[in-house]
């Protein structure tokens, strides 16, 4: 269990199923960042009341307290394999509930009395015990009322920044690797991520699906070696990654309007 604030984004164990941190009033600074993740945050105000907000991931929270209003804060943080698991049998009724809102969900006082010692209680250990308790926190929780909020900002510089230096490591990963066979769960590993949750962090940052933007790249080569070389069209095709001449060219024509070969003509005329 981790016991610190950060101003900048916490990066989650790959190899933990979730994190829980709890952060005291002294180390609150007023308004928590946004997270990469699923996060569940139970906040304790020394008025004897509590909140409970459900955030997709990088949506600021809706709102701030003053550090004096606040003592304890319980965060939980969700792997991509845990968020996953809620999107498959038995646990699905949950998943479309909590994991496929488009902003803040905040729930119920009744619901947070109903759940609050439960969170609190969770340890990162992974024991059996630990992860059925948050299942049951989250059973709760999906047929409990709530309110969503969209928060104004979906995109903070800090959630930016970390997302950036994972969407920076895959495109030199696949600038380095274009010509050989590239598996999303490889790249997957890369960030951290599930190959299903890889695909969707991929998606919302550059809105292109991950084998879209290696044919871009490979394209992007093709074009480079149909102006500069004399190689053949199959050879380029096989040094930029296409397991077939065939397919190179239906991409090729997709990305350009026409095919590899009068692309290298047109360009040999002009020059």
């Amino acid at each position: 269990m981790s016991n610190h604030l950060s101003k900048t984004n916490i990066i989650l164990d790959e190899n933990k199923l979730f994190d829980v941190c709890v952060f005291n009033a002294e180390r609150f600074s007023k308004s928590l960042p946004a997270s990469l993740y699923y996060t569940l945050t139970l906040i304790r105000k020394k008025d004897g009341t509590s909140g409970l907000i459900f955030t997709c991931p990088e949506f600021s929270y809706p709102f701030s307290y003053e550090t004096t209003e606040i003592k304890q804060i319980t965060q939980v943080i969700f792997s991509e394999f845990l968020v996953d698991s809620f999107g498959k049998k038995p646990f699905i009724t949950i998943g479309n509930k909590l994991f496929h809102s488009t902003g803040n969900l905040i729930f119920h006082h009744n619901t947070v009395y109903k759940v609050e010692k439960m969170i609190e209680g969770l340890t990162t250990n992974e024991s059996v015990d630990s992860i059925l308790e948050l299942f049951q926190v989250m059973k709760i929780l999906a047929g409990s009322e709530c309110q969503m909020i969209k928060s104004g900002q979906k995109n903070t510089m800090n959630a930016s920044s970390a997302a950036m230096n994972k969407i920076n490591k895959v495109r030199n990963f696949v600038r380095e690797n274009y010509g050989k066979s590239i598996k999303i769960k490889e790249v997957a590993g890369i960030t951290g991520f599930s190959v299903n949750g890889f695909s969707r962090f991929f998606k919302q940052h550059t809105g292109l699906n991950f084998s879209d933007y290696i044919n871009e790249v490979r394209i992007e080569q093709a074009i480079y070696l149909l102006r500069k070389t004399d190689d053949t069209i199959e050879g380029i095709a096989y040094s930029c990654g296409f397991n077939t001449a065939r397919y190179f060219n239906k991409v090729f024509k997709r990305h350009q309007g026409i095919s590899p070969g009068k692309f290298r003509n047109n360009m040999t005329r002009r020059e």
